[in-house]
């Protein structure tokens, strides 16, 4: 499949303004409350852009990842519930797509997916 680089260009660009966007509801002070729903919904749609999107410019091992990571913070959006455990796989995944998206080497996306898979996603 060709990829139209601009729209590659476009994608890469929305990519990485949603991935900072998310980074910062999960980087805060200390002492701020938790996130609430519409910060967790931030991350959450971070994943889902990027899940629906990924595959339609060449890169869908990331539209998996995001996915499988969409999934389990859905439930946190949902339930306000989320483990030390998963928000650090949050963040790991959320730094990466970054790098990712801003052309800097990243792990690829295939042992995040692996760990994500035993999340239950």
């Amino acid at each position: 499949m060709a990829v139209d680089r601009e729209l590659e260009t476009l994608f890469l660009g929305e990519t990485a303004a949603n991935s900072a966007a998310a980074l910062r509801v999960l980087f805060r002070d200390r002492d701020a409350p938790p996130p609430g729903p519409a910060e967790r919904a931030t991350v959450v749609r971070a994943f889902h852009i990027l899940a629906g999107t990924a595959g339609l410019v060449g890169h869908a091992d990331w539209g998996r990842l995001a996915a499988a990571a969409e999934a389990v913070t859905r439930r946190w959006l949902e339930t306000g519930a989320a483990g030390p455990s998963e928000i650090a796989l949050i963040r790991e995944t959320l730094n990466a797509v970054a790098s990712f998206a801003d052309g800097k080497t990243s792990p690829g996306p295939a042992a995040l997916l692996e760990r994500w898979q035993k999340k239950g996603a």
